[in-house]
Formats: C-alpha cells, structure tokens, sequence
C-alpha cells in the first residue's frame, strides 16, 4: 500500500461514526443503541485532534480557525438546506407559511429548537455546538491534567443539570457541557488512544465492553445529545465510552478501503444531507413508485435506505467537484 493510500485509523473511525449515524436517524431497533455513543464518539474525536501546544497563548487564531472549520459551514450548507427544505415540503404537501418559513429562518442563527426552528436540517446543530465546546475546552486545558479532570466531573453534572432548564441554549451550549466531557477525554487520553495496538486480549476486552455498553444502554432508555436528555447519568457515561472503546479498537483493525476513506474524509457533507437524501427516497417511493417500504426495518432501515442515502450524497459530491464550486467556496469535508 502506497503512502497516498493510507488511510488512518481515525478516518476508519469517523466513517464508522458518519454510517452510525445516518442508521440511527432511521429509527431502527438499532436507533436507542446507537444514541447511546454516536455524537460523544465525534466529540471524542475532536478531542483527540485538538493539538493543545500549537494553539497555547494564541485564542484569537484558534477561535479563527474554528470559525473557518465549522462556523464557515454551518451558515453555508444551513442556507443551502434551507432553500432546499422549500420545494421539498411544498411537493410533500406540507403547510409552508410565511409564519413558518421566518421561524426557520431565525433557527438557522438560533441553532435549537428542533422542528420548530430547524426543519431544514436538524443534524447541523453538531458544528455551532463543537465550535462552543472546542472553544471552552481550549480555556479549561490551560490547567495542569488533575485540575482539568476535576473540571470535566464537574462540567458532566452541569451537562445533566442543564436538562432541567426550562429553555434551550442557542448553539446547545447546554448539550456542549456534556459534549466538552468527551472532548476532553480524547484529548487526555489522545496519546493512549493513538499508541494502543490491538492484540489477542483485546478481543475479550471488547466483549466485555460490548456487553456493558449494551446492557447500559438497555438500562438507561433513550438518549439524545441533541435534546439534552441523559437519563442516569453515569449509565450513559458506562454506556457510551464502553462502546466507543470497541469502535476504536475496530477501527484499528480494518485494513484499508476506498470506500471507508470516501466516508471517512465527508463525514460533514454525509451529516449535512442524509435527511434530505431520505425525504427524496420517501418522495419518489410514495408519490411514484407507491412502494410502501418500511423505513424502520432492520433491512432497509437499516441496510438498503443506508446505503442508497449514503451512494446519493456521493454522486452529489462528484457533481460538486466537477462544477468546481470549491474556487468560490472553499468548505472543509471532515467533522473535527
């Protein structure tokens, strides 16, 4: 394997992460497991690129580049979806007043709120909320290892008590207390992570974890970072680090592919469209085709759907590309 075409265990790992994801929004028997790990797995992640010593004394540069990575396009690919999000209802016969499209308009800057606020597009609210906890945790890493460790176990009780609040934050501050958590782990543990090399005991080390995330996650019921809502708080901390545990370990033992690459450097794009590219599917299903298929069974829901959302954003890409529309734009593909 040439240089060029290695590809590291990270993006192995993000791509895992970005399919995760597009199956859970599916809402599958798989939907409350998955919730369980697969936002703190790329908060996780970001921790773990954070590299602390280039960015020491420097906040303006680094808040800059954070704007460039993640701010940049959130309001690029929000007014995209927006604009989107018009025609598509209206064909889906959904009521499209002014009332409504001015609400929506606003959530693209309020970044909550759900379907009131963020019809369009839902799953963006994760770049305003990495930008909050990237952010916040550059501040808390200024102190020694024992000092920041104490601030993540009080950050985690805030993340849980901020669910009570009667509002929610703009930009999910209050999910980003739990999303700094992970984010600070990684960023711990970064050299751990990255050094460990499986071996014959991590195969009963993961079937420990398995069955322990599984298990607390049972448990625990339905999470949702989005929504700020944890249940028991330390069995969604068991429940979801066992789990991104076995993910890296995974990760770190899948030999290379074109596809896994391709997933795992447009991870953003995937994020951005996979809702979209399922309304087109349901679209052509219902109104045309009159298909009738179940959404949410293991097989579609969570095989075919998956894989046809994910070969429709891919072709998009490549149109993308080819128009060139990166010499105007220039837009970062990759969550980080």
């Amino acid at each position: 394997m040439s240089e060029g075409k290695k590809i590291t265990w990270i993006n192995t790992l993000k791509a895992i992460g970005i399919v995760l994801v597009v199956i859970g929004h599916n809402d599958t028997i798989f939907t409350e497991y998955i919730y369980s790990f697969h936002m703190p797995l790329f908060f996780l992640l970001s921790g773990i690129t954070y590299n602390g010593e280039k960015w020491s004394g420097n906040p303006g540069a680094f808040v800059k580049r954070k704007a460039k990575g993640l701010l940049k396009p959130y309001f690029f690919y929000a007014f995209i979806l927006y604009l989107i999000w018009i025609p598509l209802s209206l064909l889906q016969g959904k009521e499209i007043t002014i009332e409504i499209l001015l609400r929506n308009l606003f959530g693209i800057f309020y970044s909550q709120g759900g379907h009131k606020y963020m019809d369009w597009g839902i799953p963006i609210w994760f770049l305003t909320c990495l930008f909050l906890v990237s952010i916040i945790y550059y501040y808390i890493n200024k102190y020694n290892r024992k000092s920041i460790i104490i601030i993540l176990v009080i950050t985690a009780i805030l993340g849980k008590l901020s669910s009570y609040l009667p509002v929610r934050l703009p930009w999910s501050l209050d999910s980003a207390l739990t999303g700094i958590v992970f984010y600070g782990i990684g960023n711990l543990f970064k050299e751990k992570i990255i050094s460990y090399k499986p071996n014959k005991k991590t195969i009963a080390i993961a079937i420990v974890l398995i069955i322990l995330g599984i298990t607390f996650s049972e448990l625990n019921g339905r999470v949702d970072v989005y929504g700020n809502n944890f249940n028991n708080i330390i069995f969604y901390y068991i429940s979801s680090l066992s789990s991104i545990i076995v993910l890296i370990f995974i990760a770190k033992i899948l030999p290379y592919n074109n596809i896994i690459e391709f997933l795992g450097i447009n991870t953003l794009p995937i994020l951005v469209f996979h809702i979209r590219a399922i309304q087109m599917i349901k679209f052509i299903d219902i109104k045309i085709l009159k298909l009738n298929i179940n959404y949410n069974s293991i097989l579609f829901g969570g095989i075919i759907i998956p894989i046809i959302q994910i070969s429709i954003i891919y072709y998009g890409i490549i149109i993308f590309r080819k128009i060139k529309t990166k010499r105007f734009f220039k837009i970062n593909n990759t969550l980080n």
